[in-house]
């Protein structure tokens, strides 16, 4: 399992505890602004699987999130 982050100004400080390879994401020092991340996954069989979502963080930390 792997989180790319496909776009965005995050370096890898902001990832928290290596969750970048973990099935839930965790990310400090988020500005305002959108963030676009990518999951892929893959089985012992070799088979794969992606799915996207944008992230928009808001003033006052409200969070808005868009699978595409």
């Amino acid at each position: 399992m792997l989180w790319c982050i496909t776009i965005s100004f995050l370096t890898p400080q902001d990832v928290i505890n290596n969750s970048d390879h973990q099935a839930v994401l965790r990310l400090s020092n988020l500005v305002e602004g959108m963030y676009k991340f990518k999951l892929t996954v893959a089985d012992n069989k070799g088979l794969k699987s992606d799915d996207e979502a944008i992230i928009t963080v808001k003033e006052g930390r409200s969070l808005e999130v868009e699978y595409i």
